[in-house]
Parts: structure tokens; C-alpha cells; sequence
């Protein structure tokens, strides 16, 4: 098989991405990290926070910011709330080959609408099982992520 050396635009899509010492913000900062290290140019989409009020950067990374709503119990999680439009805008500008789903959360829901709408390639992966994110959830949304993310 040929390695290609092409390099890649990828918006990595992680609602808590920030200091939050968890599993899969760890990961995602690494991942992110090695890709930038080998060339790729990265970004990250997460959510607002009270740490976290505007678009910022992590490793060098620009993240993009947008409305946050704390999970309850997460150890300070928030989930994003982008618009689709807000998505195609920034997926445009910064000219996204690839859009790579972390976690299956709002901001990852309304990504997908946004990189389908542009024809952009989506890759999903989860640190974590969608069973421990929507635990602690209120009840009224539990429901329809479950069935929008399926």
C-alpha cells in the first residue's frame, strides 16, 4: 500500500476540548497534536465554557468556540451548540478536507450536518461509550440524541 504524502485540513470536533483533565480531551489534545507535527493543519470545535468564553488555542491549535451548555455531574463538561451555518462558514474559511467526530455530543450532531451539506469527508471515533456521555443528561434530551445521533 503507498503512503500518501498529501496533507490534510481537519476540524476535530470535541465539545469539552479545553483543560479538562479527561481521557478524551487528553487524547483529542494529542492526537491533534501529532497530526499539526506531520504536517496535517488542525482545528478543534468545542463549546464555550466559564473557563473557555471565546475562540482560543490549545497546543497551538485554534479551537473554535460556540454556545455551551454544562452537562450536570460531568466534572465540567459542556456540550457546544454551533449552528450548521456557523460550521460551513468556518469549515469553508479554513478550507476542511476532513471532518473527525471525537464524541458523540451536540457539537458532533450538528458538524455532520454542516460537512454533509459541503460534501466533506466525516470520520467518527469515540473515547468514550455514548452510554457513560448521556448518563448524566437531562432526561428530556436524552432521548432525541439518542435517536439523532443514530
Amino acid at each position: 500500500m503507498k503512503k500518501s504524502k498529501s496533507k490534510l485540513n481537519i476540524a476535530m470536533i470535541c465539545d469539552p476540548i479545553g483543560s479538562n483533565k479527561s481521557g478524551v480531551v487528553v487524547s483529542t489534545l494529542r492526537f491533534g497534536k501529532l497530526l499539526k507535527e506531520r504536517g496535517h493543519h488542525v482545528i478543534f470545535v468545542g463549546a464555550k465554557s466559564k473557563e473557555h468564553k471565546d475562540h482560543s488555542e490549545h497546543f497551538e491549535i485554534k479551537t473554535y468556540r460556540y454556545r455551551g451548555l454544562p452537562i450536570p455531574k460531568s466534572g465540567g463538561w459542556y456540550l457546544a451548540f454551533p449552528t450548521v451555518n456557523e460550521l460551513k462558514k468556518v469549515f469553508i474559511e479554513e478550507k476542511i478536507d476532513i471532518v473527525h467526530i471525537v464524541l458523540p455530543m451536540s457539537g458532533a450532531i450538528i458538524a455532520m450536518r454542516a460537512a454533509r451539506a459541503l460534501n466533506i469527508k466525516i470520520v467518527a471515533h469515540s473515547h468514550s461509550q455514548p452510554e457513560n456521555l448521556f448518563t448524566n443528561m437531562p432526561k428530556f434530551l436524552q432521548p432525541t440524541l439518542f435517536r439523532l445521533w443514530n
